[in-house]
């Protein structure tokens, strides 16, 4: 008897287990419902452009000096550096040779408003660690830094038609190397989808016929729009100029989801 019971409450609580793994996992006003990939933070070039080579070096050491670490504890409060240098043939990094020492402009683009990354201040100027980011490369290279604001859909416009050299803090999972020379890749974020905690919406299944949002952020984005298991229970999707107004119409239960990164739901989901 003693030992049926015992089965019976190991397979109580296994089910129980099962339960709350399908309902998702909660962190304060949130609760994550799938897993969808990983948005990794990095620097992408004009596909082809030597300037490449001089950043990508000057990023390197940046790494390798502590610089980044810094940056990310100042605007993270901890050192989520996950740093991971971009390979050139020796023949294309030759031809840069001695570049750093021709003075020029550098024109970077980062994201508008990704707070704490790159956002417009109460001033307008635009700061953030990738926008420090950006200033430590001009002072090692010797060069003058403009900051552009842009979203992360406008990235290929942008580069292309040379109103930026080079984006930083973008998502670069989701470029191909084909249109793009990618650089270092310097941060690592599960992108997810995501509800509110106290919500009726606690699993895929419960989303059937919902609307769900994102930014216009590429990573988000395209999970959102390329996950199959989504598409299995609702087509409609919202996108946002803004990550502050995706959430605000989460809030507003204006959606029922919404896919974002974990690093960039913990800096602005309560902010």
């Amino acid at each position: 008897m003693k030992k049926n019971k015992r089965i019976i409450c190991a397979a109580i609580a296994l089910c129980l287990v099962l339960a709350l793994c399908a309902c998702g996992s909660e962190s304060g006003s949130t609760r994550t419902i799938e897993k969808l990939g990983v948005k990794v933070y990095g620097v992408a070039f004009r596909q082809g452009d030597k300037v490449s080579q001089s950043v990508c070096r000057a990023m390197d050491e940046l790494n390798e000096n502590g610089t980044l670490s810094l940056l990310s504890i100042k605007w993270l409060n901890e050192d989520l550096i996950d740093y991971s240098s971009a390979s050139f043939p020796e023949e294309t990094a030759e031809l840069e040779e001695g570049a750093e020492a021709v003075k020029r402009t550098l024109v970077v683009g980062v994201e508008a408003a990704l707070f704490p990354l790159s956002y417009t201040n109460s001033t307008g100027g635009t700061e953030g660690l990738c926008a420090d980011i950006a200033l430590a490369l001009g002072e090692k290279l010797g060069w003058e830094i403009k900051l552009l604001p842009l979203t992360s859909l406008d990235l290929k416009t942008q580069l292309n038609s040379g109103n930026i050299d080079v984006a930083i803090g973008i998502g670069t999972e989701v470029l191909s190397s084909d249109s793009f020379t990618l650089g270092p890749t310097f941060l690592k974020s599960n992108v997810v989808l995501v509800s509110l905690s106290d919500s009726k919406f606690k699993s895929l299944r419960s989303l059937e016929g919902e609307m769900i949002g994102s930014s216009c952020d590429m990573s988000a984005y395209s999970a959102l729009t390329q996950s199959e298991n989504i598409a299995k229970y609702t087509n409609l999707y919202a996108t946002y100029g803004a990550v502050s107004e995706c959430f605000d119409a989460l809030k507003a239960e204006v959606l029922a989801a919404v896919v974002t990164d974990e690093l960039t739901l913990r800096y602005n989901f309560d902010r």
